[in-house]
């Protein structure tokens, strides 16, 4: 386990990064803000390194973008319509930070807090965080552990558990920005994609569900035959014009940790990334209006250049009854995991 300073928070707070690693030379370095994957290098069949998510070199380009490039988001992954909520007869206001919703917990979301380092070895890494009751307007004490897992079968493995000491909604994610071909590498467009689900969710242009799943097959969202992203990214439909691009939530046919929800396949084939996961639901965002030009190694990170796999519960699903509930009562432990295996080819 290599431990390195990585910097620190505006307010001083220290940063580190920790490197797990296996037999194949594939490692994944996460830093202690944000339980942020800023490096997942595997080693390509001609024996090259090869580094798959995009991430900074730097702590401050962390907080000076809201991108969430690598890190687990909370309270809430993906959006609350108008930040508001109800759970009994007590309604909350949650931070407003987009488009006048919440999106993934609010302008002081997790992945701006320094995390605890729990336990450490070379080929895991168990980080803790508490949030406070009222935190960004959620309600309850939240104490939270991510415990990453490096396999020898050059398998992430992302474990969550929390309990809190009032009702609230709880839905972590994690948020790394995919590219098979490299993190330099200029689009996604040509990556094969898989994804196990005959609906998806049907959202106005700030990403609210309607409450209406559409049927996927015959659409541009239609991945249960694996379809090159170019051809839903240069897409007529409506849904996929407003977002400029994918930014949708697929309601997966089986959320089971046995079986591989989702798989993504680089341009050249060399490599894929299965998905597996507990949660009811995939977010495909395709970094539609991504624009940085200070990524890991001075690359310049554009529009559709990564694609983010966000295993999470559904959008609003706190004010939609019919959605899978994301409430977590007092004295009940949350508990989920997520499974991102490299294949080499």
């Amino acid at each position: 386990m290599d431990d390195m300073h990585f910097g620190q928070t505006p307010e001083g707070q220290e940063i580190e990064q920790f490197r797990l690693s296996n037999s194949h030379g594939t490692f994944v370095d996460i830093l202690t803000l944000g339980a942020i994957v800023r490096r997942f290098c595997v080693v390509t069949q001609d024996k090259q390194q090869r580094d798959i998510v995009l991430g900074f070199d730097d702590a401050e380009s962390y907080f000076s973008n809201e991108h969430y490039l690598g890190c687990v988001v909370g309270r809430y992954a993906n959006r609350i319509h108008k930040g508001s909520f109800s759970i009994g007869n007590n309604k909350y206001q949650a931070d407003i930070n987009q488009a006048g919703n919440c999106l993934h917990g609010g302008s002081n979301g997790f992945n701006k807090r320094v995390w605890k380092v729990k336990n450490v070895s070379s080929q895991q890494l168990r980080l803790s965080l508490f949030s406070e009751d009222g935190d960004q307007g959620f309600p309850g004490n939240l104490n939270l552990e991510v415990t990453y897992m490096l396999s020898d079968d050059n398998e992430l493995i992302i474990h969550y558990q929390a309990n809190s000491d009032k009702a609230t909604v709880f839905n972590p994610t994690q948020h790394s920005y995919f590219n098979l071909d490299g993190h330099q590498a200029d689009s996604i467009k040509e990556h094969k994609l898989h994804i196990h689900a005959n609906h998806v969710l049907e959202v106005n242009e700030n990403g609210i569900p309607s409450g209406h799943l559409k049927t996927v097959p015959g659409t541009d969202f239609d991945f249960n035959q694996e379809a090159t992203l170019s051809n839903s990214l240069t897409s007529g439909d409506p849904l996929i014009v407003q977002a400029k691009g994918l930014d949708h939530n697929w309601c997966l046919a089986d959320n089971s940790i046995d079986k591989t929800c989702a798989r993504l396949t680089s341009s050249t084939n060399d490599l894929a990334l299965e998905v597996k996961t507990t949660m009811p639901g995939l977010q495909i965002y395709t970094a539609n209006f991504l624009s940085l030009d200070n990524g890991k190694d001075g690359c310049e990170y554009k529009p559709h250049q990564a694609i983010c796999l966000e295993t999470q519960f559904y959008p609003d699903s706190p004010n939609q009854e019919e959605f899978p509930s994301a409430l977590l009562r007092e004295g009940d432990v949350f508990r989920s995991e997520t499974r991102y295996k490299v294949t080499v080819h």
